[in-house]
């Protein structure tokens, strides 16, 4: 597994690190850090977990992760609902529910959701609902709509 970006405090990082150490997970997990071309990343990537304990409005890094193809699971934390549809796009874990997560994570690597199949939901979604493009258009109607004169 990789673990790629900062953590938002030293305190949260260095409880993480020793979890890992705990459970004797050092060589399962690299931690990479900030990194600048994260998409270099993504592409070589199964799965995205995203296991948010507070609201992230639109996570663009869940939109990100499935513009590439990638599969994901977010927690059911602000925003992450409206981005994920559970058990199409991905799955939607509790947030700092452990066993939820796992769950999640297993329901890929069991099979029981087909990665392929999610893949490409994922793709389909993010074109037509979340692209630079798609976006636009939407706001484009919305101002059309408000450049129409008023009913009478």
């Amino acid at each position: 597994m990789i673990a790629v970006g900062d953590f938002e405090t030293t305190d949260y990082e260095t409880h993480l690190k020793n979890l890992t150490r705990e459970y004797s997970l050092e060589s399962c997990v690299e931690w990479l850090g900030f990194q600048t071309d994260v998409n270099r990343f993504l592409q070589q990537s199964d799965l995205f977990v995203l296991p948010s304990l507070f609201g992230e409005g639109m996570p663009m890094v869940l939109l990100e992760a499935m513009a590439v193809g990638i599969p994901v699971i977010g927690t059911d934390v602000e925003g992450v609902p409206e981005v994920v549809r559970d058990g199409i796009d991905g799955r939607i874990a509790a947030a700092g529910d452990v066993t939820s997560l796992s769950t999640a994570i297993s329901s890929f690597l069991s099979g029981q959701l087909s990665w392929s199949r999610v893949r490409a939901s994922v793709i389909e979604r993010q074109r037509w609902v979340f692209s630079a493009q798609s976006m636009a258009q939407g706001v484009a109607r919305i101002y059309n709509g408000l450049l129409q004169p008023a009913p009478v």
